[in-house]
């Protein structure tokens, strides 16, 4: 299984985001990710093959925009897909408006995303939470709410999750659970 963070804070998210997936890594996980939003309102998703030590490595030579205190991160142990950068967590939708990050098994994936495939999603992945992230894409362009578009996608999936996603435009994290631990916190320092 995997593990997975989510914040808005008052100070850069990526700290948080890192030493949380260093408290969640007690296992033999074998790839690492965080998706951030820039002081510009853009999101950054950085993803590696490893362990978290690895993505400190990749964070630590971020050259780009200023990081905001906002992000997702995951940390996988390889239960669908090979361990490639590309099945690492987050992933995103085909236009790139969300990003996600799954702890579960989506036990429909393949037929779902046979369904996505054919009505024009382009998958970047082999793992079974990529669906996620195309049914709430779908569900965005009916709803325009990132919350009601996350309710609306996770009544066609069978399986486990807890799962965290984030929204580009507004920054908004959405988050959800089903037969998955998943535990909300508020702090004086935000929300995780």
């Amino acid at each position: 299984m995997c593990g997975i963070i989510a914040c808005r804070t008052s100070a850069p998210a990526i700290d948080y985001l890192l030493a949380a997936l260093h408290r969640l890594e007690y296992r033999g996980y074998d790839s690492a990710g965080v998706a951030v939003r820039t002081v510009a309102g853009d999101i950054v998703r950085l993803r590696t093959v490893g362990r978290v030590d690895a993505l400190v490595r990749l964070v630590a030579g971020w050259a780009g925009a200023e990081l905001d205190g906002v992000g997702i991160g995951h940390t996988r142990w390889a239960t669908h897909g090979l361990v490639t950068e590309g099945n690492a967590h987050p992933l995103c939708d085909c236009m790139g408006r969300i990003s996600l990050v799954h702890n579960g098994i989506i036990e429909n994936a393949d037929r779902l995303r046979e369904a996505l495939a054919l009505s024009g999603h382009r998958f970047s992945s082999t793992v079974d939470s990529e669906v996620l992230c195309h049914l709430i894409e779908d569900q965005l362009m009916i709803a325009s709410d990132l919350n009601d578009a996350v309710q609306a996608a996770l009544t066609a999936l069978e399986g486990s999750w807890a799962l965290a996603v984030l929204e580009e435009r507004t920054g908004r994290i959405v988050v959800a659970a089903n037969r998955s631990p998943l535990i909300v916190a508020h702090t004086g320092a935000g929300d995780f």
